[in-house]
């Protein structure tokens, strides 16, 4: 697998909301939506890359991407209630506006 940077644009299901998806292959994180770094736990394969986000304040927030698809599953846990939250996005790849 080649290291590099890819830019994406997600729209989450049923909204208009629409997020920014940045992965760095070489470094190993992912940047998502307000600029929430992602970079616990990398996991990559062929056709899927996950990571989490381990929050100082108690919780894990995760990701995971497919790749081929470009399906995208956001959760977070936390650790003081165990509730679980998930959004689900279509992303497209895009390039960046500005270097």
């Amino acid at each position: 697998m080649s290291a590099k940077e890819y830019v994406f644009s997600c729209a989450i299901d049923n909204q208009e909301s629409v997020v920014s998806f940045l992965v760095n292959t070489k470094k190993k994180y992912v940047i998502f939506g307000n600029g929430a770094k992602y970079n616990d736990n990398w996991d990559e394969t062929e056709s899927t890359i996950e990571v989490q986000n381990v929050i100082k304040q108690g919780g894990v927030q995760t990701v995971f991407f497919n790749k081929i698809t470009g399906r995208l599953q956001q959760s977070y846990r936390s650790d003081y209630t165990g509730k679980i939250d998930m959004f689900n996005y279509t992303c497209t790849a895009t390039q960046r506006l500005m270097p």
